[in-house]
């Protein structure tokens, strides 16, 4: 969600989502892994900044069908994490892509 504030605009991301609470936040904690998920929510930004440049610029147009992008996208996400049953466990994934580098590169 984009919102102004004092000017600025400001992206707000929902935090109690599934997708951010068993994928980025977990993230968040290894600091090897906190990069991947600022860049994540960089996109997420971005697509923000995008979506509000479009209905500025022709809002009977762009709208509603963004809006509805927007929520199908988030069920979808919903669905498949819940489905899925996904939890990053960022201790885990660092170890297993470590280990994966130091054979590829004989470490």
């Amino acid at each position: 969600m984009l919102k102004e504030k004092k000017g600025i605009l400001i992206t707000f991301i929902n935090t109690k989502h599934i997708y951010y609470e068993n994928i980025l936040e977990p993230l968040k904690y290894s600091p090897k892994l906190k990069v991947f998920t600022l860049a994540v929510e960089m996109l997420i930004s971005s697509f923000s900044l995008e979506m509000n440049k479009l209905v500025i610029e022709n809002e009977s147009k762009y709208q509603h069908s963004l809006e509805t992008y927007l929520l199908r996208l988030s069920s979808r996400l919903n669905e498949f994490i819940h489905d899925s049953n996904i939890k990053v466990k960022p201790e885990e994934l660092f170890e297993k892509v470590k280990e994966e580098l130091e054979e590829e590169f004989e470490l």
